[in-house]
């Protein structure tokens, strides 16, 4: 093979030329042919070689035809010709006979490989018209364009769009020497990139500049990552610059810059520099080749364990096809390079897990923490990042997806796997290269859904963006190739080529792929608008318009000038502790600002996709209670709660919720106000309905009391969760405590406040099922005991209101009363999954405040509300303040900052 950066073997050994006669003729044929030979040195595309192959035929007949058979030889035959020896320039001759001219071998002799079939990827090399730096140069202005116009929106705000840089940014201080919150564990998630991130943060004076400094630096890397693998995969400089824009360009990979996907292109660009390396070892193996295959593959390792798996998957692969292809893929080891390559390799990446596993650092765990945990449920999003931008919204099931990501994968494999054994010659190693890297991830997606492990599928689809665009050029080089082809042919049938006057240099010889036949140029010109066109259609219909929408979306909220002077005060008031964030979106960029600890709910949006570590999973579930509620019990599960004894904020006896995702969901309630009772003599009472007469108990074990009693009644309301299981029990008992015995008792359940729901009566007797509206897969089911228990469902107002009060009567038969009546309603949530199992059975608000040491809480004005908002109390300042005694500390706009009570 031949190196990318030009030829490293010999010319071919070049058969003897006739002898040709002394004279202008022979002189001039001569030095065509030594002009020919040259150019056959330097390697030129298949379609050049043919001609040149075609040419020297030509030549070789007419120096037999013109030679005299007795002016070289004294009347004799010919000399036998010498063997062949590798071919050289030489001089024109002086004496006859002639020196041998150095003719490569004509295409009977040495077979053209097929014009449609692309030599292996690491044949490249830049031809003597196009100087090498021009592609660079190119590639740069194009990176530097993008990341540029990236970088200007960004700026257009005082915090950059997202949340994770936020996160990315305090880890990096750790690792150039700058404070850092006490929450950030260092070398927990994968190091590679935050050396770098953190001088960037020093060099620019700060994080906002950082980050900002990231996505263009970050878009200029990839870039010139992906031009330099496209361009030696392809062997074309127009198709690998039109593969690093549209891969720059595309909606879901901009959308990363966006949401702080920081660690996945950080991580693609030395993915893309471990395959460049590699593929030009195949081609060219030389060993320091091999030694930066190694050293990029172990950044990208150490850069996030989803690119660590896809560049496994990807070579493993590889090295199955390339040894039935014979190319002996351990070669890459077997040599100095890649022995000093490795043992880097090793010891970095070895090095890394050793070390923390000795320290007992711990790691993030996408397959027992992410929003995924404990249910395969987002496979059917695997596409999403490829097919999304272009309006194909919709997302099939997961059992499709499946057998789509199956099928694909396994045919990708085996067809090249048979070719590579049955037609070896048709097979490149641009071939197998993408196709082990699209067939990689799909299955490293397959094998994750079978072995039930659990992850964010959605985000394997970011990777597959890069050579699926890839692909398109080579399909698009291999059109271009197949219309040479033709040319050719046409141009074989037409006869040798017309003689050149004597003196007429040789031809400029075209780049790879892209000859400048004129009669093939009207197609080549078709092509290229049509490739042109595509590009500029995508990014005015896909990339703009989603530039714009993740604009508005991951700036919003907490990224103004309100938010960050919110921030600054708690700074300023030198006061230490962290702070509980009341809007999940806002709870990162703190942790880079103001070098403190926050700790907020899981955004339901995302459902807890972004906290991978099963403590900041815990620290976000408490942080729930302890912004919702006084006390709540829980099994993990589901839980009870109880908001507290101030009648503005007071919710349920108890509020009944469910876990989905890491994240705590109101379902229903126990309505205080509805536990009416019937007594002897038309008297009723309504034992809950004066919110003070409430006196609540829990216990370690898990159990929540209510009990009441006014004049002539009193009544008890007991919440148990049952360990191991998503179900709860309401057990309901009052009692007549004066001379009127109990003749009926009605109790209500009804919505949780902000969650709408569908109550229906179920056909067995006692039974019923409950339906959030904003979360249709929490469906609770509820069974009634003793089954006698009367249950009737109204809906007030209109059906859209979706407000159901779900009444239970408890009626004696016997006229006279009774002294007391009792029942339980036993609620179960199938869906209900939690992502730890560590979260305490009792959980008391002001115990979460001391033990995740926080001071302030900032909060969205309720007349503001940002979307999601998750907490179930609507007046969250006000309830605060009036349970808790917390004290306002600073406003500014809609953000309010208050300081709670014993800091």
């Amino acid at each position: 093979m031949v190196d990318p950066d030009g030829p490293s073997t010999p010319p071919p050994a070049s058969p003897p030329a006739p002898r040709a006669t002394a004279g202008t003729e022979g002189e001039r044929l001569t030095a065509r042919a030594r002009e020919l030979a040259q150019e056959a040195a330097e390697a030129p595309g298949p379609e050049r070689l043919a001609e040149i192959s075609a040419e020297l035929a030509s030549i070789r007949s007419r120096l037999r035809n013109t030679a005299s058979p007795g002016s070289a030889t004294g009347g004799m035959p010919p000399a036998p010709s010498p063997p062949r020896a590798p071919a050289v320039p030489f001089s024109p001759p002086v004496t006859a006979p002639a020196p041998p001219v150095p003719v490569p071998p004509v295409a009977t002799a040495t077979p053209v490989p097929p014009p449609a079939a692309v030599p292996p990827a690491a044949e490249i090399a830049a031809p003597p018209d196009e100087p090498r730096w021009l592609g660079w140069l190119l590639a740069f202005a194009i990176a530097v364009t993008i990341g540029a116009a990236i970088v200007r929106v960004m700026a257009g705000y005082v915090v950059p769009p997202g949340q994770d840089e936020g996160q990315w940014i305090a880890t990096s201080y750790a690792y150039v020497g700058l404070p850092y919150p006490s929450e950030i564990v260092p070398l927990a998630y994968p190091p590679a990139m935050f050396p770098f991130l953190g001088l960037l943060v020093r060099a620019f004076g700060g994080p906002v500049r950082a980050a900002l400094a990231f996505v263009g630096l970050i878009t200029v890397f990839l870039g010139l990552a992906t031009y330099q693998l496209a361009r030696t995969l392809l062997r074309s400089v127009p198709l690998a610059l039109l593969c690093e824009a549209t891969f720059l360009l595309f909606p879901s990979v901009v959308r990363m810059d966006f949401w702080g996907g920081y660690p996945t292109l950080f991580g693609l660009v030395f993915v893309c520099l471990s395959l460049t390396y590699l593929n030009r070892f195949f081609g060219a193996p030389r060993p320091w080749y091999a030694l930066v295959f190694w050293v990029a593959a172990a950044v990208a390792v150490l850069s996030e364990s989803l690119v660590a798996s896809m560049l496994g998957a990807t070579l493993a692969i590889m090295a199955v096809l390339l040894t039935a292809a014979g190319a002996r893929p351990w070669r890459v080891l077997l040599n100095r390079g890649g022995l000093v390559g490795a043992a880097i390799f090793a010891a970095l990446v070895g090095g890394f897990y050793v070390i923390t596993d000795l320290e007992k650092v711990p790691h993030a765990n996408y397959a027992a923490a992410s929003s995924s945990a404990h249910v395969l449920s987002d496979l059917g999003t695997f596409f999403a990042a490829v097919v999304g931008p272009f309006g194909f919204k919709a997302t099939p099931s997961a059992t499709v997806t499946f057998v789509a990501l199956a099928l694909l994968s396994a045919a990708i494999v085996l067809i090249l796997l048979a070719t590579t054994i049955w037609i070896p010659d048709r097979v490149t190693t641009t071939d197998i290269t993408l196709g082990a890297w699209t067939a990689g991830v799909m299955l490293l997606a397959v094998a994750g859904w079978v072995l039930n492990v659990v992850s964010v599928y959605g985000r394997f689809g970011y990777l597959l963006i890069l050579p699926i665009i890839v692909a398109v050029a080579y399909g698009i080089r291999l059109l271009d190739a197949a219309i040479d082809r033709g040319w050719q042919r046409r141009r074989a049938a037409s006869g040798p080529p017309a003689e050149s006057p004597p003196g007429t240099p040789a031809p400029r010889r075209p780049s790879p792929g892209f000859s400048l036949d004129a009669r093939a140029r009207p197609l080549r010109a078709m092509l290229a608008v049509i490739v042109v066109v595509g590009l500029f259609l995508m990014t005015d219909l896909a990339t703009v318009p989603s530039i714009a929408t993740d604009e508005r979306f991951f700036a919003q909220p907490g990224h103004d000038t309100n938010y960050t002077a919110a921030l600054h005060s708690i700074q300023a008031s030198n006061i230490p502790g962290g702070i509980l964030v009341g809007v999940p979106q806002t709870g990162r960029w703190p942790r880079a600002l103001i070098l403190r600890n926050t700790y907020s709910p899981l955004d339901p949006s995302t459902l807890g996709t972004q906290d991978f570590y099963p403590s900041k999973v815990l620290d976000s579930e408490l942080a729930y209670y302890a912004l919702a509620d006084s006390v709540a019990v829980t099994n993990g599960l589901v839980s009870a709660s109880y908001a507290g004894n101030n009648s503005s904020s007071i919710t349920g006896l108890p509020d009944y919720q469910a876990f989905y995702y890491g994240h705590t969901t109101p379902v229903l309630r126990l309505d205080p106000t509805s536990i009416n009772l019937q007594l002897q003599g038309g008297h009723t009472a309504s034992l809950f309905g004066e919110v003070p007469n409430v006196t609540m108990s829990a216990t370690n074990a898990g159990q929540l009391t209510f009990t009441s009693a006014v004049p002539g009644v009193s009544g008890t309301i007991v919440a148990t969760p049952i360990p191991g299981q998503p179900s709860l029990v309401l057990s309901i008992s009052v009692a007549a405590t004066g001379a009127n015995n109990l003749l009926q008792a009605n109790v209500t359940l009804t919505t949780a406040k902000m969650q709408g729901a569908v109550a229906v009566a179920n056909s067995g007797q006692g039974t019923f099922s409950w339906t959030p509206v904003k979360n249709t897969a929490l469906v609770t089911d509820g069974v009634v005991s003793p089954a006698s228990i009367g249950l009737s469902i109204k809906t007030p107002g209109a059906p859209s209101v979706n407000a159901p009060r779900l009444t239970f009567s408890d009626r004696t038969p016997v006229s006279k009363g009774v002294r007391g009546l009792n029942f339980t309603v036993t609620l179960t949530t199938p869906a209900a999954q939690n992502l730890i199992s560590a979260i305490p059975t009792l959980i008391r608000t002001a115990q979460v405040w001391q033990s995740l040491g926080v001071s302030f809480v900032l909060l969205g004005n309720n007349t503001t509300m940002p979307r999601n908002y998750p907490l179930p109390v609507a007046q969250e300042i006000a309830y605060l303040e009036q349970t808790f005694g917390a004290t306002p500390f600073s406003s500014f706009g809609p953000w309010t900052v208050l300081r709670l009570p014993g800091t």
